[in-house]
């Protein structure tokens, strides 16, 4: 005769167990996980959402209300701090940073399709008339324009423009009192343009001092070299 089976049956108990610790996994969620190959794919509108101890989400990835995808990075607080949203003008994706008040301080114009829309940048303007521009008639190198900024890059590309009323001379850059390439050597008579690239080995975040200086090398304190910057600006290497 057959055994029936009964709860106290062992066989019966440890299958009954192991659906329950299932349930229980199930309930619980996954806690902890690796992926060591492939990658994680959500589909049909899924999303992956971090919420900190406070409640506050401080990263969505997935679609928005109206069921464009996009990234959402927030503060520990909830202010924005990052983000790829649509925008509807262009029905195409920008990215923005934002400080802590709400306002966009980087982004690119999606609009234009190439470029930035913030920050917006000064477009510096120069004398055109040789007789407005800054000059020294000293046979010393004298700083001729002098001003001092916060470095941003790791090279600056300048550009100046010489000529003279009756002498040669020289100009150079100096930063922080030493100086930085070259000394340009100008010929009487030749109105010169020239151009430098160079690292200034200046640590990124820190304020120095620039000075464009120049003299002249012959003639008399009758006569000068005048000088106008046409480009200084922070570039890549």
């Amino acid at each position: 005769m057959g055994q029936v089976n009964q709860p106290s049956n062992l066989l019966d108990q440890i299958k009954e167990l192991r659906g329950q610790i299932a349930d229980v996994r199930r309930a619980v969620g996954l806690a902890s996980a690796t992926i060591t190959k492939g990658g994680l794919k959500l589909l049909s509108g899924a999303f992956l959402s971090m919420v900190n101890s406070t409640g506050v989400q401080v990263l969505y990835i997935g679609p928005d209300g109206a069921g464009y995808q996009g990234i959402v990075v927030r503060r520990r607080t909830g202010s924005l701090v990052m983000s790829v949203q649509h925008d509807n003008t262009s029905n195409d994706d920008f990215w923005a940073m934002w400080d802590k008040a709400g306002n966009i301080v980087l982004s690119d114009d999606i609009q234009a399709g190439a470029g930035l829309a913030r920050p917006y940048l000064d477009l510096p303007l120069y004398p055109g008339n040789v007789n407005q521009w800054c000059s020294t008639t000293s046979s010393s190198f004298a700083s001729v324009y002098s001003g001092d900024v916060t470095v941003q890059h790791a090279n600056w590309d300048w550009s100046f423009n010489v000529t003279d009323n009756g002498c040669s001379g020289e100009v150079r850059m100096m930063v922080d009192g030493v100086q930085l390439g070259p000394t340009f050597t100008y010929t009487q008579g030749n109105p010169t343009s020239w151009q430098l690239k160079v690292a200034h080995g200046k640590a990124i975040g820190s304020t120095c001092n620039i000075q464009l200086q120049a003299r002249r090398t012959s003639g008399t304190t009758s006569n000068q070299i005048a000088i106008s910057p046409s480009r200084f600006r922070g570039v890549q290497s």
